[in-house]
């Protein structure tokens, strides 16, 4: 029943039968996996427990099977927990399959993650190698300047942490707030593409002079990029908590559960503009 309504394109029936089956503790691999994935995409922390069983049971069931490894490396990652396993996970998904560019850039995400940025680079450059298409090729660069850009801020704000170290030791209250100015924005200020939704968890903000805004969304097959050159205008609203007064998106949404709309633009260096959020508890 599962694999029947996944093929008819109905993915929350799907979800509903490959956990029934895996409830009958089921011995099919991908009865495992499929599950798993499927609840992944739901982005709640309800399954978690639910989710890593089902991908251990597929990496038992198949110890070749790739994709299972890479789904239970992104399951962590994405909740930055077990980075040193994720990183053992997603190292054993890319030897399986040598030429998948998405594992590749998920365990750069690892990498990333665990702030490994020199490991992260280079298996990004590796992942160039193995592109198959243009469309692959350009995804890869835009992960290789977020890479830059991430590890760029994580630095500045590092130094910045020193600085405020100090001057408490100090005991000084005078603390400067340091804002980027960016001479203007690097993406369209309007994306006419076609629209879509996705649901994950917010990584790697980028904030620009005066509202610019820049995050991946993790929970997917890759990792999405996307931005807003005004987040002051983006529909934003929450669903299972009250967030409070004073939410700050270059601050706050890191690490956050959410679903978004975003619609595609004319700079391939990103999937899209966002439009809307709704954040998860």
């Amino acid at each position: 029943m599962g694999s029947l309504e996944f093929r008819s394109g109905n993915h929350e029936a799907a979800r509903k039968w490959y956990g029934e089956a895996v409830k009958l503790d089921s011995k099919s691999y991908l009865a495992n996996f499929y599950f798993a994935s499927m609840s992944m995409e739901g982005g709640g922390a309800d399954e978690d427990e639910a989710i890593e069983s089902s991908l251990r049971s597929a990496i038992s069931l198949n110890p070749k099977f790739a994709p299972a490894y890479d789904r239970l490396a992104s399951h962590f990652m994405m909740r930055r927990t077990n980075l040193e396993e994720a990183q053992s996970l997603s190292a054993k998904a890319v030897q399986l399959d040598p030429g998948n560019v998405y594992f590749r850039i998920n365990a750069a995400s690892v990498l990333t993650a665990m702030q490994r940025f020199s490991d992260a680079g280079s298996m990004l450059q590796s992942a160039l190698v193995v592109s198959r298409s243009p469309n692959e090729s350009s995804i890869v660069q835009s992960q290789l300047t977020q890479l830059h850009q991430y590890q760029q801020r994580t630095e500045a704000a590092e130094k910045e942490q020193r600085v405020v170290d100090n001057i408490s030791a100090q005991d000084s209250v005078a603390v400067v707030d340091v804002v980027p100015q960016d001479s203007k924005p690097k993406h369209p200020d309007e994306a006419k593409g076609a629209k879509h939704n996705a649901t994950g968890v917010i990584h790697q903000v980028l904030c620009g002079y005066p509202s610019t805004i820049e995050f991946q969304l993790e929970g997917g097959k890759k990792p999405l990029n996307v931005y807003s050159n005004d987040f002051t205008k983006i529909d934003l609203s929450a669903f299972g908590y009250t967030p409070g007064s004073s939410l700050n998106p270059c601050k706050d949404f890191e690490g956050m559960k959410a679903s978004i709309k975003y619609a595609e633009a004319s700079d391939s260096s990103v999937d899209g503009q966002v439009t809307a959020i709704e954040l998860r508890k």
